[in-house]
């Protein structure tokens, strides 16, 4: 169980990564026009990494629906954001060079310890 565990995280956070990497040149004025470019195969082909990361991030969708059918919900899904969401953060820094202040190092800290404190 664990492998479908790291591999819903694995495909979640590159399924995101991904995306914003795709999209960070476009200039979309709203979720109109990103429809109406989605369905635009030179779009598709010049922001790959974009469909890339939709791609990840369905299949992400998909080893979800198969976790929730064999786990518990209290304890899969803490533990999956919370490991989600520092990856997220640590990503964001490496990838676009956002800012990681010391309020971020403190939320990551404490989300593992509550991720160590789910796990016993």
């Amino acid at each position: 169980m664990m492998f479908y565990i790291v591999l819903y995280i694995c495909l979640t956070v590159s399924g995101l990564v991904l995306m914003k990497s795709g999209l960070a040149q476009t200039q979309l004025s709203g979720l109109g026009e990103l429809i109406k470019n989605l369905l635009n195969f030179k779009f598709l082909l010049i922001h790959w990494k974009y469909v890339l990361g939709m791609i990840c991030y369905a299949t992400s969708f998909l080893t979800w629906m198969f976790l929730l059918s064999k786990q518990a919900l209290s304890m899969i899904y803490p533990l999956t954001v919370g490991i989600i969401y520092a990856l997220i953060m640590i990503s964001s820094v490496v990838f676009f060079h956002e800012q990681f202040t010391v309020y971020k190092i403190i939320g990551v800290v404490l989300i593992g310890l509550g991720i160590l404190l789910l796990l016993k």
